[in-house]
């Protein structure tokens, strides 16, 4: 007959083999909050004064994708943008969690990739408190941006952006999570930047060389 102390070693032992939930986006850790309320959306279109691209949404609830069309390359690449802004407080050291995943249909960028810019910025004053600057290529991609909160945020005082007018591009997003977790939580996924393409020694930039 199993002991007391024996079964909180096995429970113990469930408890964390079962710590991460799997799915296609991957492995993320139990306990996190859903800091996105649908109707919290806004800047769904590109500001009306300026012709750099429009956003819009494709379908709804789980099947819900951003699509992100840039028209014209523009010196401020949030003249085309997809914003948010938490809907629950946030309290100092909890930890944040943006996941998504990503594609390019077209771009008139020579690497083939598109460029996207996701960043926690703080409603008032911009300061940022997490920043991805990403290459997405064609297939479903995801990607992942941990991030500690170094202040308390109420509700409404955190902003989560995507900026994408760089060039003429269309990228689509989908399966968007922003998720607060304790501050105990460690080891949050995180994307690894590879920004090959983009490399001198990048495997497109050897064939148009040979092509010359």
């Amino acid at each position: 007959m199993i002991s007391r102390a024996g079964l909180l070693a096995l429970v113990l032992f469930w408890l964390q083999t079962v710590s991460l939930v799997r799915g296609e986006s991957g492995a993320l850790p139990l306990g996190g909050e859903n800091l996105i309320a649908e109707e919290l959306w806004g800047d769904l279109q590109a500001p009306p004064e300026n012709s750099y691209g429009t956003v819009r949404k494709i379908g709804e609830s789980d099947q819900l994708v951003f699509s992100i069309v840039v028209l014209a390359g523009s010196p401020k690449p949030w003249n085309v943008r997809l914003n948010t802004k938490n809907s629950l407080p946030i309290a100092k050291a909890e930890r944040v969690l943006v996941a998504f995943a990503a594609r390019t249909r077209r771009t008139s960028d020579e690497s083939g990739s598109g460029r996207l810019v996701i960043a926690l910025e703080e409603q008032k004053n911009d300061n940022p408190i997490g920043r991805l600057d990403l290459d997405v290529g064609s297939d479903w991609t995801w990607f992942y941006l941990p991030a500690t909160a170094g202040q308390d945020y109420a509700k409404g005082d955190l902003r989560i952006t995507f900026q994408a007018g760089f060039h003429p591009q269309e990228i689509e997003i989908r399966g968007l999570q922003v998720l607060r977790y304790p501050s105990t939580t460690v080891d949050l996924p995180r994307t690894k930047l590879d920004y090959g393409g983009r490399a001198p020694d990048a495997a497109w930039r050897l064939v148009a060389r040979e092509s010359i």
